[in-house]
């Protein structure tokens, strides 16, 4: 009989403990859901916004100057990917977008992208 309630014991605490992990594992990903945010502005990189550059800024720049997002109210966002492909920034460069992220403080970790529009530049090197 104390081995049949042991085991019933025993078995109500791993069903607590995965309720218990469950919950926490929901609470993390609705807290980082609340952080994400949508920003639209222009890809750029920090060279040519200091340049004053904004229409004819060279994708190879990104090599010497961190990717940023310019918004519309001039704020500036420092790219970071998180779950966002090289490719898909770098078709994106020079151009309007729609970016999603979490954002944390200037910088802000992208995990997609959308072109609103823009005409993409090319530099000589590309043709």
């Amino acid at each position: 009989m104390r081995s049949l309630v042991n085991k019933i014991s025993l078995s109500a605490l791993f069903f607590i403990t995965a309720i218990t992990i469950t919950l926490i594992i929901s609470a993390g990903s609705a807290e980082a859901a609340k952080r994400e945010a949508l920003l639209q502005g222009q890809i750029l990189t920090e060279k040519c916004l200091s340049a004053g550059r904004l229409s004819a800024c060279y994708i190879e720049w990104t090599s010497k100057s961190p990717v940023v997002l310019f918004t519309g109210d001039r704020k500036l966002y420092r790219i970071e990917l998180h779950r966002l492909a090289q490719w898909k920034l770098d078709n994106a460069f020079g151009k309007q977008v729609v970016l999603k992220g979490i954002i944390k403080g200037n910088k802000i970790m992208a995990n997609d992208i959308a072109v609103l529009g823009g005409k993409k530049k090319l530099s000589k090197a590309c043709l």
